[in-house]
């Protein structure tokens, strides 16, 4: 699994969701951080680096050149071309993980080779420490490729922490058509349901702050 982080000028979010990263089969993960272009690129680099020394996991850091236009989406695509997992996850750089889920997950996507998308549930934490559950379903399911798991799936794709394919597919479907939308990942995710197996997991891995 490739961990995708955009990153732009939140270097204090970026490492706490780094130090929310508590998979134990660390063998199985890269983080992958893209950095594009901020006003607080040294502080983004020294907090990376510093999770460098705090960590085992692998740690690809890219600092993107300042080509103009296309932003948030266009980031998206450099973490998805930095990769080298079969799966990629993307990450909003001011989320966190829910704590000691990640580990099972590995073992449903193991388990599940033939899917090309798992939509995820999340949960929100609120400034009064509300916890706000986004459980779209009783539990896991699976939808065949198809116009109707496109269109079920859609709507519950926008939250782009946790959001999660198979490498090779988006690989295949890179484009700069949607650049600007801020919703990349809702192209992506409509690519690949149309023509490979989906599922939904049913416990929440990621949270929004």
């Amino acid at each position: 699994l490739s961990i995708c982080i955009p990153s732009y000028n939140r270097p204090e979010e970026l490492y706490r969701l780094l130090k929310s990263i508590d998979i134990k089969a660390n063998d199985k993960v890269e983080i992958v951080i893209c950095e594009d272009y901020a006003p607080r690129r040294e502080e983004v680099r020294q907090q990376v680096n510093k999770f460098k020394l705090e960590s085992n996991y692998k740690i690809c850091y890219h600092e993107n050149e300042k080509l103009g236009g296309g932003g948030y989406d266009r980031n998206l695509r450099q973490c998805i071309r930095q990769a080298s997992g079969k799966w990629i996850m993307f990450m909003g750089d001011d989320d966190m993980f829910v704590s000691d889920t990640m580990d099972d997950y590995l073992l449903f996507l193991e388990k599940h080779p033939q899917l090309g998308y798992v939509l995820r549930s999340y949960q929100a934490i609120h400034m009064d420490g509300q916890v706000e559950q986004f459980k779209y379903y009783e539990d896991t399911r699976f939808f065949e490729p198809g116009f109707q798991a496109y269109v079920e799936l859609f709507r519950k794709s926008v939250f782009v922490s946790g959001f999660a394919c198979q490498r090779k597919y988006a690989v295949e479907s890179l484009t700069d058509r949607f650049d600007g939308s801020l919703l990349y990942q809702l192209y992506i995710m409509a690519e690949i349901c149309m023509v490979h197996p989906s599922a939904y997991y049913g416990i929440p891995i990621t949270q929004s702050i």
